[in-house]
């Protein structure tokens, strides 16, 4: 377990206490942790609140947003990269939607700053070497954006009351995939499973078998048993290359029936569309998109940042009881 080495109350001077800030530094960790609670939001004018992190990096008007968790997107304050902006808005109209990092580039000190969100949240960068979050709002009149109604969300006859968490580290730019790891960490933990003793089943197979190198960036996204033919067990699992070209990723090879199972076990397997919906070549250029695969060896290669689904079927005897 990790000791915190240092815990820091901030700004604890709010005479009514409906803002608190915690910063969190772990013994064995290479990040901070910012913990925040915010509201009740008193009622005596419209508050928008943000968390900013200022930092000595040159920016040069730039930071990047990532879309749905995956690529990192330049955004440039007041400034659009498809159309000319007639700046009317110059905060509202440069905050973009986050849903797990934000960063910070410094090309010529080769440093960055990265800040990892909890949730969804609004982000700008107003200023140089500064990234802001927008943590929780409460609005007391209209803001003429089609929904005719304030943001005044209550419960038990109060304003709501938000807590979370950001995540920041520096590196350098040449580490830049170190993002992707802990994001890795941080949103894919493990499911924690309780129950009365001795009517868990433990599940007894490890799917990680014989030779398979183990890739760091190689990410299992879905594990799941789905309805099967009889005297099979079909398992729906999805496959992620983690790092984009952009950011130093290589091709990934892996071979099915060497991760997933083992001699006299594996019964062959299907690839279908991202959704698992359909078959793959109803979605894309089969020849193109296998042409890196070995499928008499049941090996696949996943590009940079690719995203693979399958359903690999076993022998109903050697896997009824695992799942």
């Amino acid at each position: 377990s990790s000791g915190i080495n240092a815990e820091c109350p901030l700004r604890p001077g709010f005479p009514d206490g409906w803002i608190s800030q915690v910063t969190r530094v772990y013994n064995d960790k290479f990040y901070i942790e910012v913990e925040w609670t915010v509201g009740p939001i008193p009622l005596d004018h419209g508050r928008e609140i943000i968390s900013r992190y200022d930092t000595s990096l040159s920016t040069n008007k730039t930071f990047y947003t990532d879309s749905n968790g995956r690529e990192l997107v330049e955004r440039v304050l007041n400034k659009q990269p498809t159309w000319d902006w007639n700046v009317t808005e110059p905060i509202a109209g440069n905050y973009y939607p986050v849903n797990t990092r934000a960063t910070l580039v410094d090309s010529k000190k080769g440093m960055q700053l990265t800040v990892l969100t909890d949730r969804s949240q609004g982000a700008a960068s107003l200023g140089e070497g500064q990234v802001e979050f927008m943590v929780h709002r409460r609005i007391l009149k209209d803001d003429y954006r089609g929904v005719s109604e304030p943001l005044n969300e209550t419960a038990n006859g109060q304003g709501l009351i938000a807590r979370g968490k950001h995540w920041l580290f520096y590196s350098d730019t040449l580490s830049y995939h170190m993002h992707r790891d802990i994001g890795l960490d941080m949103f894919y933990k493990p499911t924690v499973v309780i129950g009365n003793e001795g009517e868990l089943g433990v599940p007894s197979w490890n799917f990680f078998k014989g030779s398979t190198p183990a890739s760091e960036y190689l990410n299992v996204v879905t594990l799941q048993k789905i309805p099967s033919a009889e005297n099979t067990t079909s398992l729906l699992v999805r496959l992620e290359n983690t790092l984009p070209s952009s950011e130093g990723g290589k091709p990934i090879s892996v071979r099915l029936d060497d991760m997933f199972g083992t001699p006299g076990k594996w019964q062959g397997y299907q690839e279908l569309g991202l959704a698992a919906d359909r078959d793959i070549e109803k979605v894309v250029d089969y020849k193109s998109h296998t042409q890196y695969d070995d499928t008499d060896t049941t090996t696949i290669t996943l590009q940079p940042f690719q995203i693979r689904t399958f359903v690999l079927n076993f022998l109903t005897n050697d896997t009824e009881n695992t799942f």
